[in-house]
């Protein structure tokens, strides 16, 4: 009993310090979302260090302080790990979100635009990256992601694949190097939780990092990653680039 007032006690500690600096604002939601132990609604601001749950029968979108906004799909559990903006200061820019269960969408904002290495969505498969993007991720075992507008990259053990707009990929497992997949080869699963995280939000145009301009006006196609090593693979409409972590080391 005392544990679990505890709990509830720093979660509510969470919400109730995010109203002087908040992080991110409840800006939708349907069904039970709880930060920590505490439920919360529509127009709650949670702040750092908060685990986003959802109920079986929830859905709901945080709008951050940037403009990011990441959709939860039913029995999602995110933490919020870091985060931290000042419009004014690029060099503070800090987003990083730990997907333990679930499904969910990231829109990015201002520090996928301004500092997209500052930004990223670990998971146990892999820790993804972005450059001006929208994107799904579901994990279903393996994880399967989809990629609306922009690029990511997903990272591990393996090494590092970028996959460009219209991408499905599937990661086995942290060891696994993320491989490209058909919409056909996406588990019934995920392909349900990719049909929700759309409803109601559709896919936003691409914005590209700070900087990427000036690369494709002189005709460079490749999201701003290593490029010594880098293997391109065309898989439909989806353009991906394949770095192992030997080249990888070797290519700054």
């Amino acid at each position: 009993m005392t544990g679990a007032w505890l709990a509830g006690l720093a979660a509510a500690a969470l919400l109730a310090s995010s109203h002087a600096q908040a992080s991110a604002v409840v800006e939708s939601m349907t069904g039970e979302v709880r930060a920590g132990n505490v439920a919360v609604a529509q127009g709650a601001r949670i702040g750092p260090g908060a685990t986003v749950v959802l109920g079986p029968q929830a859905k709901a979108t945080l709008k951050f302080d940037d403009g990011m906004r990441i959709v939860l799909d039913r029995s999602t559990t995110l933490r919020i790990t870091d985060f931290r903006y000042d419009a004014a200061n690029a060099g503070g820019d800090q987003a990083v979100f730990d997907l333990t269960r679930g499904a969910m969408r990231m829109i990015t904002g201002t520090i996928g635009k301004r500092s997209p290495l500052a930004l990223a969505l670990r998971m146990q498969q892999a820790t993804v990256q972005v450059r001006g993007t929208d994107y799904m991720v579901a994990l279903v075992n393996p994880a399967f992601l989809q990629v609306l507008a922009g690029s990511i990259a997903a990272a591990n053990g393996a090494g590092t694949v970028v996959f460009g707009q219209k991408a499905f990929g599937e990661i086995a497992g942290p060891s696994s190097l993320a491989v490209p997949t058909s919409e056909a080869a996406v588990s019934e699963a995920a392909r349900g939780a990719f049909a929700r995280l759309l409803e109601g939000l559709n896919p936003v145009a691409a914005v590209p990092p700070e900087g990427a301009a000036a690369g494709a006006a002189a005709g460079e196609g490749a999201p701003a990653i290593s490029a010594t090593g880098a293997v391109m693979l065309g898989v439909g409409a989806a353009v991906i680039w394949v770095l192992t972590n030997s080249e990888s080391t070797t290519s700054h």
